[in-house]
């Protein structure tokens, strides 16, 4: 099989349901899938007192719009149902993955398939979150999405001054979520229409990710305080901490943070770019982390493991497709395009039509990130090349810094557009190589102003001939 060296595999959160999937392997009997929703039955039962497979297993079985709006919470459960039993039925099959990713509610389901809890414990540990919520959140809370950079929403909040509407989720460049009263996110809408920015309200059954939560949270880590915590066999990583889980953490405690803490996707996936990941694989239907990793990360392979109505044919197509990819440097992502051209992205699923590009937004890692790898040590060098042979050594420089194969790092390549490079780890990069060059320039480095390979090899010639000249009057 395919090494597990690059393929993360992504647990939604709210909204990734569709209906009647698994329908047939519930019914035929699957063990993979059994499993699952029989857990997820029996902890329903004893946590909430009513079991979910009845509902979304009917003869006629919901839609998410119709579940969300007469059941939100067995539409959570089946969420969580359906991510697990797709991940079983990938591993089944001989998959095996580098690193999981969950996005909000989305992190239980990826600690469950991670080993960190039991399939029992974790069905429970869920239905505990719903009891809690249910119980304590007495906001009347709402979600709204909007098309726009963290920095310009932030602005609005600004305006808006309400202490209790907050920034819940950054997506990446150009998608964001804003929680909070209905005043705080009635006003919000209004001001970002005003600035013609597009936005949507969720339907969201609480204002997630806000401190208006903060007694659920209470509640919910009481709650799980004494469940069983277990090595993971595989990494996962939390858009909320910033980090990879670690065997030590005290999970209850951190699964109950989950709720007013805000979730930052963006900035996971370029720290999973940074590490080496180049293969993501979505276990929920709809696609909705692969829509916006394809946006992060155009160097990416995008796989859909709910593709067609058959989900075992699918879950075996992209075992094999990962069994199939050759190894790094060789993998897709690596192929050699046209100078500033991005590789075509090898999927499961047809290709959609390229979104709209929005203005690039720093993705600062939250603090308790864990850091990217420290650039290579380099000697100060003697003055250098110049023209075609000054940008490979410096494509040479990015790419073993970066951990990235050469041939992404193109001349026009944008890097935290196109290749989710950030802004610190940009300074960081251009700091090395006044050093490398002995550049004099002591201005400010601005990495917003060098946002391409193109430009930093003008900016090292520039400040390079300029040294030249200086040493030679």
């Amino acid at each position: 099989m395919n090494s597990p060296s690059d393929v993360v595999g992504m647990f939604p959160g709210q909204g990734a349901y569709r209906q009647a999937v698994f329908a047939r392997c519930w019914h035929t009997g699957v063990p993979e899938v059994r499993e699952v929703y029989e857990a997820v039955d029996s902890a329903a039962q004893r946590v909430l007192g009513r079991a979910v497979t009845p509902v979304v297993f009917a003869s006629e079985p919901p839609t998410a719009s119709e579940l969300l709006a007469a059941d939100p919470d067995a539409l959570q459960l089946a969420i969580f149902a359906q991510s697990v039993s797709s991940y079983r039925l990938l591993r089944r099959n001989g998959a095996e993955l580098s690193c999981l990713l969950g996005h909000s509610m989305g992190e239980i389901a990826a600690l469950v398939s991670a080993g960190a809890f039991s399939l029992d414990d974790g069905a429970e540990i869920l239905c505990h979150r719903i009891a809690a919520l249910r119980a304590n959140d007495t906001s009347g809370g709402r979600m709204l999405a909007i098309e726009a950079d963290a920095e310009r929403v932030r602005s609005v909040l600004a305006l808006v001054g309400n202490s209790d509407t907050v920034l819940s989720v950054e997506n990446g460049p150009g998608q964001v979520v804003v929680s909070g009263p209905p005043e705080g996110i009635t006003a919000v809408g209004t001001i970002a229409g005003a600035l013609g920015l597009t936005s949507v309200r969720l339907k969201a059954p609480h204002p997630f990710h806000n401190p208006l939560l903060a007694e659920a949270a209470r509640a919910f880590e009481d709650a799980i305080a004494s469940y069983e915590q277990c090595r993971m066999s595989v990494p996962v990583y939390s858009p909320i901490l910033g980090r990879r889980y670690r065997d030590g953490d005290r999970l209850p405690a951190l699964l109950a943070r989950h709720l007013v803490l805000p979730v930052d996707f963006g900035s996971a996936l370029a720290s999973l770019l940074r590490d080496g990941e180049r293969t993501f694989v979505e276990f929920g239907p709809g696609a909705t982390l692969g829509r916006i990793t394809e946006r992060c990360a155009p160097v990416a392979t995008v796989l859909d493991a709910f593709h067609g109505l058959d989900e075992q044919a699918a879950a075996l197509e992209v075992a094999a497709y990962l069994d199939s990819v050759p190894q790094p440097p060789e993998a897709p992502a690596a192929q050699t395009a046209p100078l500033g051209a991005v590789p075509e992205q090898r999927s499961t699923r047809e290709r959609r039509p390229e979104q709209p590009q929005a203005e690039p937004v720093s993705t600062e890692p939250n603090a308790g990130a864990e850091q990217p790898a420290v650039e290579p040590e380099v000697e100060a060098a003697e003055p250098g090349p110049a023209g075609a042979e000054l940008f490979e050594e410096l494509r040479s420089f990015y790419a073993q810094a970066l951990e990235y194969p050469e041939e992404v790092l193109t001349e026009d390549a944008v890097f935290e557009r196109d290749l989710g490079v950030d802004s610190v780890q940009q300074t960081e990069l251009l700091t090395s190589l006044r050093a490398k060059y002995r550049l004099e320039d002591t201005a400010t480095v601005r990495p917003g102003e060098y946002d391409t390979l193109g430009k930093v090899a003008e900016y090292v010639r520039r400040n390079r001939a300029g040294l030249v000249a200086r040493a030679q009057a």
